[in-house]
């Protein structure tokens, strides 16, 4: 079984988006916090996509 998705990314580095995410812990990766240069928020919108499950294949449009 299998979902492939297609679309855009959208990379958000506000501080709403960083804070929304973060989660206790995560220090551990990012030790500035949500000031973390290299902490950002990914947002993506499938446009389409295939999903299969053993002889069946499925391409669909999300809407």
């Amino acid at each position: 079984m299998g979902l492939m998705l297609v679309g855009e990314i959208e990379v958000l580095q506000d501080e709403e988006s960083r804070k929304r995410l973060w989660f206790e812990g995560a220090e551990r990766y990012y030790q500035q916090g949500i000031n973390e240069p290299d902490y950002c928020v990914l947002r993506f919108k499938a446009e389409r996509g295939n999903f299969y499950h053993r002889l069946e294949n499925i391409d669909f449009v999300v809407e």
